[in-house]
């Protein structure tokens, strides 16, 4: 399935240098390590969650195209339990976010494209 990463220029050019996109620990998350995609190919930032409000970079600023099988977020979120629960289905609430639109993956993904969003 064609899915996009989007990234701001530093992570841009580590990940075209690297080839794949590696997992991040996710500290909402109980540190567990995951890469973001999303299905929408020019989504806006609300419906990703990357406002950049306690960032200073464009985190829209680069689409990587992926070819992967991803877990759709809220099939993944459904793991959690208590509190662990709570906080990953929080983050589907911030205003204008589409979940349904969010895929993970715990695994290094080769990249097809790196390139600029707008």
């Amino acid at each position: 399935m064609k899915l996009y990463h989007f990234t701001c220029s530093d992570a841009a050019r580590l990940i075209e240098r690297c080839g794949h996109l590696l997992p991040y620990p996710q500290v909402q998350l109980d540190g567990r390590k995951l890469v973001w995609f999303t299905d929408l190919e020019a989504p806006n930032r609300a419906t990703l969650g990357l406002t950049s409000i306690r960032l200073h970079c464009d985190r829209m600023e680069y689409r990587v195209t992926v070819d992967v099988d991803a877990i759709r977020w809220v099939q993944y979120a459904r793991q959690f339990t208590g509190r662990d629960r709570r906080r990953a289905l929080s983050l589907n609430e911030a205003p204008g976010a589409l979940p349904l639109h969010w895929l993970v993956l715990a695994e290094p993904v080769p990249v097809i494209a790196v390139e600029r969003a707008r």
